[in-house]
């Protein structure tokens, strides 16, 4: 590549850059001939914007149309202007383009920007030249497009106020929602407890009173603003306190865990009691077997030994058997319906299955002396 080959590159690069920018033209003034910073003569720097051509420039635009936007974006900018009659159908225009034109596509924002215009200034406000249509702009004098900025600000603080009233009301619902779900809350996770068997202890009660503090004096607040402003949410919320509403979803939320704890805990203590229970069934039926073939036996030798004998050993069948029939009718059943009451549901750890019930382990092993008690009667007379 030669000097003059790497020159014209160059070239052509700064030329479009050029070409991407926008042509801006920039008037210097000097403040004053001392060259002091901060210090302005008045006179002076007057003069040079006069004889500079910037007053006269103003006054020509003042005079003219000075203001002037492509109808496309005179739509864009000023589009919450418009009245909903003459609002654009965003969906086709801007998804359908086969289907239309570009001239209609234009066409269709120079109407919408006509019917804004003529609802904002009148049908007068062409006739006396405030704003005129081209091909593709609309020319607006310097007051014109100043009035339309400030109606989108005065737009935009009126939509802020209302977003922020509606917020408002809305962030007011909330509190008011949460405080009755927190209640509604408390009331079930204390049935719970009270089904449960749960609701005496000592750690499910201090629970609950707990929340109970903190949950009822929002919902007596909530209740007398209610009675004073006729249920009218928008003056109920604001008076509500936000960090003490706030906080009751880390209430609601410890008080369920610390009582489905225990709720599960004691739901486990009875399967561990109802497996026990069922083995100590089991046990019963093996030892009413045991008391039946003993009967059987001594019955054989009714012919054989004595009475006094044999009504000993059938006594002692009769006594085990009755025992045996107590348990697997009365006594286990009233085991289980009285639930696991030998463990601590607050304590940690895991449940020891060998002590989950010890009246039914006495029961088992007074059943077990009984029958083998009347086993060695029977063997003394075999």
């Amino acid at each position: 590549e030669t000097v003059g080959e790497k020159f014209k590159d160059q070239l052509e690069a700064l030329a479009t850059t050029l070409e991407e920018g926008q042509t801006t033209f920039v008037r210097c003034i000097k403040s004053n001939p001392e060259m002091r910073p901060g210090y302005v003569k008045r006179k002076e720097v007057l003069e040079q914007l006069v004889h500079g051509g910037v007053v006269a420039a103003l006054e020509m635009r003042q005079r003219g149309l000075p203001d002037r936007m492509d109808y496309e974006e005179f739509c864009g900018v000023y589009e919450m202007l418009e009245l909903a009659s003459t609002h654009r159908r965003k969906g086709v225009l801007m998804c359908d383009e086969d289907s239309e034109s570009s001239r209609q596509r234009k066409k269709h924002f120079k109407v919408r920007c006509q019917k804004m215009l003529t609802n904002l200034f009148g049908e007068q406000g062409e006739v006396h030249a405030e704003f005129a249509f081209g091909h593709s702009k609309v020319f607006m004098k310097s007051h014109v497009n100043a009035l339309l900025r400030a109606a989108v600000g005065l737009r935009q603080t009126n939509l802020a106020k209302l977003v922020q009233r509606r917020w408002r009301v809305h962030f007011g619902n909330e509190r008011i929602r949460k405080i009755d779900e927190a209640r509604e809350m408390l009331e079930e996770v204390r049935v719970l407890a009270k089904e449960h068997g749960v609701a005496d202890l000592r750690g499910v009660r201090q629970a609950l009173e707990g929340a109970s503090s903190k949950i009822q004096p929002l919902v007596d607040t909530l209740q007398a603003l209610r009675k004073e402003h006729d249920h009218d949410t928008k003056k109920i919320g604001p008076k509500l306190p936000s960090d003490k509403v706030a906080a009751l979803h880390r209430v609601v939320e410890e008080l369920c865990a610390a009582v489905d704890k225990v709720v599960q805990r004691r739901a486990e203590a009875q399967q561990l009691l109802s497996a026990r229970l069922q083995r100590s069934m089991l046990g019963v039926v093996k030892l009413l077997e045991r008391v039946d073939l003993l009967a059987g036996q001594c019955r054989e030798l009714a012919d054989v030994v004595e009475k006094e004998e044999l009504d000993k050993c059938m006594n002692g069948c009769s006594d085990a058997r009755a025992f045996l029939e107590r348990l697997q009718s009365k006594d286990l059943l009233e085991l289980k319906s009285a639930g696991p009451v030998c463990v601590d549901f607050e304590a940690e750890g895991k449940i020891d299955e060998d002590r989950i019930s010890p009246q039914a382990t006495a029961l088992m092993e007074q059943a077990h002396e009984i029958v083998t008690r009347a086993e060695q009667i029977g063997d003394e007379l075999l």
